[in-house]
């Protein structure tokens, strides 16, 4: 089952809510929230879902990531996807 939102901050409402997923696929740049604010208040308020984390980006270098690649509990895909490194990153998720 996937659930899809155009406004990240629905999709942490619900996951305040008590809604659980086995991943947690997001863009690093989002209106509202962006993808290290994202990773930044799940790793306060819910932090065992930050482990189901794949952030997907343009650029998987910028500054802004760093501290979410060197925490390393999430993955970071760069953009284009690889359908199989998405699907990859996905079960590693779930796994953890």
């Amino acid at each position: 089952e996937v659930e899809s939102f155009d406004d990240p901050r629905a999709a942490l409402a619900l996951l305040r809510d008590g809604a659980r997923f086995d991943a947690i696929v997001s863009d690093v740049q989002m209106p509202h929230l962006s993808g290290p604010e994202l990773y930044e208040v799940l790793a306060r308020e819910l932090p065992e879902l930050v482990t189901r984390l794949v952030f997907v980006t343009g650029d998987p270098w910028r500054p802004e990531l760093e501290p979410l690649r060197a925490d390393g509990a999430c993955a970071i895909l760069a953009k284009p996807l690889d359908l199989r490194a998405l699907v990859e990153a996905c079960n590693q998720r779930c796994a953890v």
